[in-house]
C-alpha cells in the first residue's frame, strides 16, 4: 500500500478528526527531481483534517516513506538555507554546557561539520542514510524510533528540520523523556504560523504532515519534562528552540488555539490565489514559468494550478537543473538563464519566504511578468 489514511490524532491519539477540505485532491508523494521523464510516479488522495480536542491539523493520508524519501537528495541552496546552519550552530553553542551531541537525521552532515569546527565535542549521528563526512563521528545507521536507547548517552539532542517529519511526534517525545542522560534539546524547523501568515506553501505536504502552533509545541515539551529556554526566528524560515529538562510539568495536555481558523483561512486564500492566477493565464499566449522546483509547485498544482499551461519549472540549484519534477514531468531550467532572455513571459513564484531572494533580479527584465502565487 502506498498511503494509509489516518484514523486518530498524532498528539492525543484522539479519534474524533474532522475533515476540513470539501473534496480530497489528489498530490504526488515525492519532493524530489528525476533524472527522465519515464520515472514511475506515485500519486496518494489529499486532505486536512483536525483533532477535536487538541485542535492539531494534520493530513488525512501518509504516504510510504520509501517513495517519498527514496531517491530525495539533500542540499540546500540559497542565501536563507545557506545561513541556516552556520545560524543554527552558534545557537547551541551558546551553550558551554554541553558534553556531547547526538545529531538525529544529520542528512549531508553540514551542521555538525560547523559545530566541530568551533568546538571540539563527542558527536553521534542517528541516521540510517548518512551522507556528509565521518571525521570526528560516530554514526548510528538507523531510525532515532527504532534505535535502543543505550546507544543513545549524550547529553544533548538536535535536530535540524527533523521533528516536522515524523509520523508519530507523540512517540519521539516519550523516546526523549525516556533518555535517562538526556538535558538538553535544539530544534530547529519550519516557521509555520508566519508561513501561514505570509502565504508560504511548504507545510501539510506529504513530508510536513502536521501543524501545530509553537505555544502547543512549547507546552507539549514541557508535559513531558522538558522546558523552553530560548528561541530565534530565522528569515521568517525556520525557528530554533532550546529545550532543557525540568521536574516541573504540565498536569494536562495542552490544546492549539487558533489552529483550525488559521488553517482554514490559509486555504481559502490559496483556494482563491490559484483560481486568479488560473483567469489570469488561461487565454495569454506568454511563455508560463514556475519558481521553485519544489514541493511549493506540487502544492498548488494538487489544488488546482493548471499545469498544462506552464512549460517549465525554474531553479538556480545545480542539482535540479536539467533534471525533471517528481510527479509533473516538468523540465527544470535555470531561473538566471530564462529570466534574463527577451521573450514575453510569465514567471510565477511560489516561494513564499524565498521570493525575495531572487525577486529584484527577475524584475530588472521587462519582458517578465511576475506573479506571487
Amino acid at each position: 500500500m502506498i498511503y494509509s489514511e489516518r484514523n486518530e490524532c498524532i498528539f492525543c491519539d484522539n479519534h474524533n478528526l474532522v475533515t476540513i477540505l470539501e473534496k480530497d485532491y489528489e498530490i504526488p508523494l515525492g519532493n524530489f527531481t528525476v533524472s527522465n521523464s519515464d520515472y514511475k510516479y506515485y500519486n496518494m488522495p489529499y486532505n486536512i483534517q483536525y483533532c477535536s480536542d487538541c485542535f492539531t491539523i494534520q493530513t488525512k493520508y501518509i504516504g510510504d516513506l520509501n517513495i517519498i524519501y527514496g531517491d530525495h537528495t539533500v542540499g540546500a541552496y540559497g542565501s536563507i538555507r545557506s545561513s541556516h546552519n552556520i545560524k543554527f550552530a552558534s545557537f547551541i553553542l551558546e551553550n558551554s554546557n554541553i558534553n556531547g551531541i547526538l545529531e538525529v537525521g544529520a542528512g549531508n552532515g553540514e551542521l555538525s561539520d560547523i559545530i566541530l569546527e568551533n568546538k571540539k565535542i563527542s558527536y553521534t549521528i542517528n541516521d540510517p542514510s548518512y551522507g556528509g563526512n565521518l571525521s570526528n563521528k560516530q554514526v548510528i545507521p538507523s531510525f532515532f524510533e527504532e534505535t535502543d536507547n543505550n546507544l543513545l548517552l549524550d547529553d544533548t539532542i538536535v535536530m535540524s528540520h527533523v521533528f516536522e517529519h515524523f509520523y508519530k511526534p507523540i512517540y519521539i517525545l516519550k523516546k526523549l523523556q525516556s533518555m535517562k542522560t538526556l538535558k538538553h534539546i535544539y530544534i530547529s524547523l519550519p516557521d509555520f504560523e508566519t508561513y501561514i501568515q505570509q502565504g508560504t506553501y511548504h507545510l501539510l505536504n506529504p513530508e510536513h504532515t502536521y501543524y501545530v502552533e509553537t505555544q502547543f509545541l512549547e507546552n507539549i515539551f514541557l508535559f513531558h519534562g522538558f522546558k523552553i529556554a530560548r528561541k530565534y526566528h530565522h528569515e521568517n524560515h525556520s525557528i530554533f528552540l532550546e529545550f532543557i529538562r525540568t521536574n516541573s510539568t504540565l498536569s494536562t495536555f495542552p490544546k492549539n488555539l487558533h489552529s483550525v481558523s488559521n488553517i482554514t483561512m490559509f486555504f481559502k486564500n490559496i483556494l482563491n490565489n490559484i483560481s486568479n492566477i488560473n483567469n489570469l493565464i488561461k487565454d495569454t499566449t506568454k511563455e508560463i514559468y514556475v519558481w521553485p522546483c519544489s514541493v511549493q509547485i506540487l502544492f498548488i498544482f494538487a489544488l488546482g494550478l493548471h499545469q498544462y499551461k506552464i512549460l517549465n519549472v525554474l531553479d538556480n540549484s545545480p542539482l535540479k537543473i536539467g533534471r525533471y519534477l517528481y510527479g509533473c514531468n516538468l523540465y527544470c531550467k535555470s531561473l538566471n538563464e530564462v529570466s534574463q532572455t527577451n521573450s514575453d513571459k510569465i514567471i510565477i513564484l511560489t516561494g513564499g519566504c524565498y521570493n525575495k531572494e531572487i525577486l529584484n533580479t527577475i524584475q530588472t527584465n521587462p519582458k517578465n511578468t511576475v506573479i506571487i502565487a
